[in-house]
């Protein structure tokens, strides 16, 4: 039935005496309310407004006491509103707020927003009154699709999202979830996490749970976990804590995804640094056994040649001199390639870099390609040639393909070949020219720490 307030004061033998500061202590405690209060006679009247009420509506007490309660209604909804009010004086009674119920005010701009509104019917000596509170769901209404938008996002995410309590219970497990683990939601929401935890793994995780709760922050690993039909896969987990308002951990959030083919690739690596490790070894093996088998014969052919120009130098014609030294020559710089490429077997792939006198590397390769330079009529001249820092027998090896390609890929004409020096900075750019055709074989560039050759037109 509802309560007449009349009726209270009068049964109260100390009411009427203090009902005026009763009357001020209950407007007071109307106004400091959090949800807006308003009071509207049978007719739909307001008669009394509260702060709140103010603030949610944007008008002014004075605009809202008297005026009807159907202009706070959309414009879309009020003559319903208006039945709905009707009736509820016929048949009045306390309606609780219903926070599912999806209603919406209007305030002053025009602009809506959605409430919860609850009634409650009081009788005065001049009727029936309804007192409405009012609570402003906007801010629940933004939490909650805000909460329904991240529900959908964790669903549709590739990532497998598991968030379990402490102690191993599953809280949450979407389908990112069920489709790397193969099990449905179903099965797994009340079930402990470690029924993905293979034995040998299980401390791991309950260390890492452990570091949580002390506060360690976020957690990340690549380990394995089990599959519904026993397999294992290989996943990257990032886990969080969740906190309580005192900052205690009570959950974890886990994102986990499927890594099996990046650490197939890993291994696949891995596997060809193996191979080529092992080639690289062989490889520098035989390098060793050849010219370590090479020298015995190459210095009974150096000693034979040497012996023949001791003996024979000056007795026969001058082309014969010329053909002895030309022997002679070959087999000792044979001789030397073949020490440098057994101390390179020995050192491995590491380069030895000392000074290094360009002349003498560029003399050595002028003197190795002089029968091809004497077939193809080619003209070789240099710049003064520095000295560097580097290593002498890659150095020659540059040396000697550029300028036997400037012999090589040439015209009828005879080539004419310059090779320059030129100094920029810490490194010198040494450059093998045809000149006559105004083609460079290539660069060589010389510094510091480093030798490099590349081909280049100019």
């Amino acid at each position: 039935m509802p309560q007449r307030l009349n009726d209270t004061i009068a049964d109260n033998p100390y009411a009427e005496a203090n009902a005026s500061r009763e009357v001020s202590r209950f407007l007071a405690l109307f106004d400091s309310s959090p949800n807006a209060l308003l009071l509207t006679n049978s007719n739909g009247i307001v008669t009394f407004a509260n702060q709140t009420a103010v603030t949610y509506f944007g008008y002014q007490k004075a605009e809202l006491v008297g005026a009807n309660v159907d202009m706070l209604v959309p414009m879309a909804s009020r003559a319903h509103h208006v039945e709905l009010r009707k009736g509820y004086v016929r048949e009045p009674r306390l309606r609780r707020m219903a926070p599912n119920f999806e209603l919406h005010a209007q305030r002053k701009d025009g602009s809506t927003f959605p409430v919860e509104i609850g009634l409650s019917p009081i009788v005065m000596d001049d009727g029936m009154y309804v007192l409405a509170t009012i609570n402003d769901r906007t801010a629940l209404k933004h939490s909650q699709e805000h909460q329904a938008q991240l529900a959908a996002l964790i669903e549709a995410s590739g990532f497998g999202v598991v968030i379990h309590r402490l102690d191993g219970p599953i809280l949450l497990w979407n389908r990112g979830a069920e489709r790397l683990f193969g099990y449905v939601s179903e099965e797994m929401l009340g079930s402990t996490i470690e029924r993905i935890i293979p034995d040998d793994l299980k401390d791991e995780n309950r260390e890492i749970v452990e570091r949580l709760v002390s506060g360690e922050g976020m957690q990340e690993l690549e380990t394995r976990r089990l599959r519904k039909d026993g397999s294992l896969i290989d996943v990257a987990i990032t886990k969080s804590a969740v906190l309580d308002e005192r900052q205690r951990a009570t959950a974890v959030v886990m994102l986990v995804y499927d890594i099996t083919d990046r650490m197939r690739g890993s291994e696949a690596v891995a596997q060809r640094t193996r191979e080529l490790a092992r080639s690289n070894a062989e490889l520098e093996q035989f390098a060793y056994v050849a010219s370590h088998d090479l020298q015995e014969p190459l210095r009974m052919v150096t000693s034979y040649l040497q012996l023949l120009e001791q003996r024979y130098v000056g007795r026969l014609d001058h082309d014969a001199d010329e053909f002895i030294g030309f022997a002679v020559d070959g087999a000792v710089r044979m001789k030397q390639l073949i020490t440098d490429l057994l101390s390179f077997s020995r050192a491995g792939r590491q380069l030895a870099f000392k000074p290094t006198a360009l002349a003498r590397v560029l003399d050595n390769v002028l003197r190795t390609l002089a029968v091809k330079i004497h077939d193809t009529g080619a003209e070789v001249t240099s710049d003064p040639m520095p000295q560097v820092l580097g290593n002498e027998p890659r150095l020659f090896e540059v040396l000697l393909n550029l300028i036997g390609n400037a012999l090589k890929y040439r015209s009828d004409r005879p080539p004419h070949i310059a090779i320059r020096a030129r100094r920029s900075g810490e490194e010198w750019t040494i450059s093998v020219c045809r000149q006559r055709h105004r083609h460079c074989a290539g660069t060589s560039r010389t510094g510091v720490c480093d030798v490099s050759a590349a081909a280049r037109r100019q």
